[in-house]
């Protein structure tokens, strides 16, 4: 197949730096194999990496309903937290777009690592805080407050690199089904630790809730240093779009500006770029929705249906696993489909949002269609053949609220992806991370708000006053992705 003499250009190991050396052609052969394997590498490694993060930040969602049962944690507690909880949302916001800038700077190789074990830091003190209250003369709940809102920084240390990796390896034909896959991590760590968190609470106590994930995540750090690369030319190879067949010269063209400043990236990629302030405005009503479901459902669904823990973490994993999958699918159908209109994909995707919302806020309470008692009567031999696992997962696939949790997941994550690849598509490649960062920032804006928002409409109104501020904010996302699809629409008609 011939060779490719293209390394007369180097970057070094950040990829911010140009110098010019000399080094020998490689056969097509040789690229494939490389490419394919740092490619892989790099996307279980970001799976991985990102689902760690969900460990040490949702763990305190599953074990909020059992510490507002602790006595010694004081009274009127989901108030109290949620003002912690809506400083998070908005410092987390604010972190993502100072951690993106960075990384499109520096590169992203070192912001996981650093994240997790800051995270996994505060979790311990949070695990901790009754005994060291004892210590510093703090209340227990100050503490965990504290250590709460201290915990967003080192959270938005988790997906900016994840932005600024994945553009640097995959190309926009490519991109938008990677991109949807790595995004799973998201539900992959927070089903890990709704089921694992809620048998931990229920048997050890909320404590172990926050010491085992600290420590898994603890472990991870390091793995993930050792395993993610920033770019293909860190490790001798060719950039993407020489790799995808983009003429040498529009990559020199491209690797003259790696040395922009950080004003230099927000004046020309961000500031006066319409497309992504439309996408950041409807990523703000995105995560309203979207934040109001992950900090809130266990207790929404012990509150509003009077189960168990361990039911409402099941019913919160549904969410989250048909989540993945509605994030996967739409990366892929805007692949394939949609000829990367990622805005228009998602604004179908808000409409059946609030719809799947409205249904779930006034349909009846009911039993499942086909129940593991019924099972059992019709087939009493599954009882004693190690199958009676089996009536449990018939009776939720036949239950009505399961299906509607399902749905709603699989509608708030695909806008959820689609505003981040869009966002991120946006900047360009030179800016992505830095995108993806102003993008968070807004859309936890949104979060602050519901953060706070959340408990004090369910105290005044009921949770089903909530529900109704989700669809109202669905609908919105929808106007304001229907004017992104718009405005980029405008744009390539321009560019022809």
């Amino acid at each position: 197949m011939g060779e490719i003499d293209f390394l007369e250009v180097k970057f070094d190991t950040k990829g911010s730096r140009l110098f010019m050396k000399k080094h020998p052609p490689l056969t097509n052969q040789e690229i494939d194999r490389k490419y394919a394997y740092w490619r892989f590498r790099l996307t279980y490694s970001l799976i991985l990496g990102y689902a760690a993060f969900q460990l040490v930040r949702q763990n305190f969602n599953i074990a909020l309903p059992y510490m507002t049962k602790d006595p010694a944690l004081g009274s009127d507690i989901k108030m109290k937290l949620g003002v912690a909880m809506a400083i998070y949302t908005f410092t987390y916001g604010v972190g993502k777009f100072v951690v993106g800038m960075l990384c499109d700077r520096l590169g992203a190789r070192w912001a996981m690592p650093i994240g997790l074990l800051g995270s996994s830091a505060c979790s311990l003190v949070i695990a901790f805080s009754k005994d060291l209250s004892l210590t510093i003369g703090l209340a227990p709940l100050a503490i965990i407050g504290t250590m709460y809102a201290f915990n967003s920084p080192f959270q938005s240390a988790g997906w900016p690199p994840v932005a600024r990796s994945l553009t640097q390896w995959f190309g926009p034909k490519k991109l938008g089904t990677r991109w949807g896959l790595v995004n799973s991590s998201h539900q992959i760590g927070s089903i890990t630790i709704l089921i694992g968190g809620a048998i931990l609470v229920k048997n050890y106590g909320w404590q172990s809730a926050f010491i085992v994930p600290a420590i898994v995540c603890s472990l991870l750090a390091f793995f993930l240093f050792e395993r993610v690369r920033d770019n293909p030319e860190s490790m001798g190879l060719p950039p993407v779009e020489v790799y995808d067949g983009v003429k040498v010269d529009k990559i020199k063209e491209e690797a003259g500006h790696e040395t922009i400043t950080f004003r230099q990236i927000f004046r020309n990629h961000l500031l006066f770029n319409a497309p992504l302030w439309y996408t950041c405005t409807a990523n703000f009503f995105v995560y309203f929705v979207r934040m109001g479901f992950f900090l809130w459902a266990p207790t929404m669904i012990c509150e509003m249906r009077g189960t168990t823990i361990v039911d409402a973490g099941i019913r919160t994993a549904v969410l989250e696993a048909v989540g993945a999958l509605g994030g996967i699918a739409v990366g892929w159908m805007t692949d394939r489909f949609f000829a990367g209109r990622r805005s228009l994909c998602a604004v179908y995707m808000m409409i059946g949002l609030a719809a799947s919302i409205a249904l779930f806020r006034w349909m009846p309470v009911t039993d499942p269609w086909i129940s593991s008692d019924m099972v059992v009567k019709a087939a009493p031999w599954m009882k004693h053949a190690g199958l009676y696992w089996i009536t449990f997962v018939i009776d939720a696939l036949t239950d009505p609220d399961m299906m509607m949790w399902g749905l709603m997941g699989f509608f708030v994550y695909g806008p959820q992806t689609l505003t981040g690849l869009s966002s991120a598509e946006f900047g360009s490649k030179r800016a992505a991370a830095a995108a993806c960062g102003l993008n968070g920032t807004i859309g936890y804006t949104g979060a602050s708000f519901v953060s706070f928002g959340a408990p004090w409409m369910a105290k005044h109104w009921g949770w089903e006053g909530a529900l109704s501020a989700y669809v109202a904010a669905a609908l919105l996302g929808a106007f304001f992705l229907g004017m992104a699809a718009r405005s980029t629409a405008r744009r390539s008609k321009k560019s022809l």
